[in-house]
């Protein structure tokens, strides 16, 4: 539920440009875990709040389009892959050569 609530606030920020705070924040139904989503979601300049009302957020400077909801939750990135890593140092390794 708590998924769902965050992924309907970030389609919100992609399609109207805006989110509804209350929304998202009422159904998290937990304030320290509202603090700390609103927290992580300021920190990382994905939103910032609007100077027309506290309820509404709007994209900040890092936001972009191609933002995850497992991003958004704060999951952090999966490691590069060590398949991926081999694969570059073979191709650097080959053009040596």
């Amino acid at each position: 539920m708590r998924t769902a609530a965050a992924a309907a606030f970030l389609e919100e920020l992609k399609s109207k440009r805006a989110g509804d705070l209350n929304g998202v924040l009422v159904t998290f139904n937990d304030g320290s875990l509202c603090r700390e989503a609103l927290s992580h979601w300021l920190l990382k300049q994905w939103i910032v709040i609007a100077p027309h009302s506290p309820l509404t957020a709007l994209p900040g400077p890092g936001f972009t389009r191609d933002l995850t909801v497992r991003q958004f939750c704060g999951e952090p990135a999966p490691p590069e892959s060590a398949v991926a890593l081999e694969e570059r140092e073979d191709k650097n390794g080959d053009e040596d050569s």
